[in-house]
Order: structure tokens, then sequence, then C-alpha cells
């Protein structure tokens, strides 16, 4: 067996531990953040009124303020989307949070368990989401939202509320 050979013998197995562990996905990340201060929009279509129906929940977050680890994410954007059986009083509607970080990463969480409570017109809820890919997949997310109702009417026209505005607060978690 000359040289070359006995080399590519011996460096094969190495090559094939090295492709595959360059495909295996990234480990978790240590996230603790906290999002003190933000802001929430979101929109019904159609619009919620007193009986649940069939709605399409669509919005925006902006939070500011993030401090925690890892570093260098002082802010984040959320997308807000999802579906179910909402109304003034009550809801039932899966809910996808697309999360771009402030350091321009990215991920995607599911909304798991929620508590609204709905005071004089209000609507406060409390949602623990999972993040299920990018960044920090596998972490717990708690966001509690206070969504202002402008028009305490609104819910029972025809028309219903269409839209809804008012602060949000976030924190991340997962402990390796």
């Amino acid at each position: 067996m000359n040289a070359t050979t006995f080399l590519k013998r011996l460096l094969a197995p190495l090559a094939l531990i090295f492709s595959i562990a360059a495909g295996a996905p990234a480990q978790a990340e240590t996230v603790t953040l906290n999002c003190s201060v933000g802001t929430e929009i979101v929109h019904y279509s159609p619009g919620i009124t007193n009986t649940p129906k069939p709605t399409t929940i669509t919005g925006t977050e902006q939070l500011t303020a993030c401090v925690g680890v890892p570093l260098g994410i002082s802010n984040a954007q959320i997308s807000v989307s999802g579906s179910g059986n909402i109304g003034c009083e009550s809801s039932d509607a899966d809910i996808t949070l697309d999360i771009l970080w402030g350091d321009q990463t990215t991920s995607t969480a599911e909304v798991v368990n929620a508590i609204t409570q709905r005071p004089a017109g209000q609507i406060i809820l409390v949602s623990e989401a999972e993040i299920v890919s990018g960044r920090f997949v596998g972490a717990t997310l708690i966001r509690t939202v206070t969504l202002l109702q402008t028009d305490l009417a609104g819910c029972s026209t025809p028309e219903g509320v269409t839209s809804a505005a008012g602060p949000i607060t976030m924190t991340v978690t997962s402990l390796l």
C-alpha cells in the first residue's frame, strides 16, 4: 500500500465524521431577556363582536429596552398572525409570532397557553409561547399585552372592533 492510499483510508472516516457534524443542528442557546417597553397594534378581520366567529388576526409589536443575555439584543420587532373563533368576550385562536431581534437574527414562536382578562372592555392578555424555529429554539416567551379599546360600544355594532393597540412587555428564557 502506498502512502497516498494509506492517507485516504486514514482520513476517510474523519471526513465522514466532520461532514456529519457540520450538518448537525445548532445547539440550544442560553437566553434570559426582558423587554420592558413596547407597543402592539392588532387588526381583526372581520371585526370582533360580542358573538365569537372565525376571525383572522394580524399585528405588529415593537419592543425596546431589552436587557439580559445574550448581550447586544436591545430590541425586537414581532409580526403577529393567527386565526380562530374570536369575540369581544372570548377567543380561541392559533397565534404565530415571527420575531426579528435587534441583532438581525430571527425566531418563530407559537402561542401554547394564554390567559385573558377583560376589565371594563379592555383586553389584558398574558401568553406563553415556545420558540419553534430560528434563534433560541426551545426557549419560552411570556408576553403581557394590554389592548386599549377606544370604542367600547364597538363590540355591539355589526362591524365590530377592527383594531386595538396598547403596551406590551416580554420575557424570553431558556437555561441550559
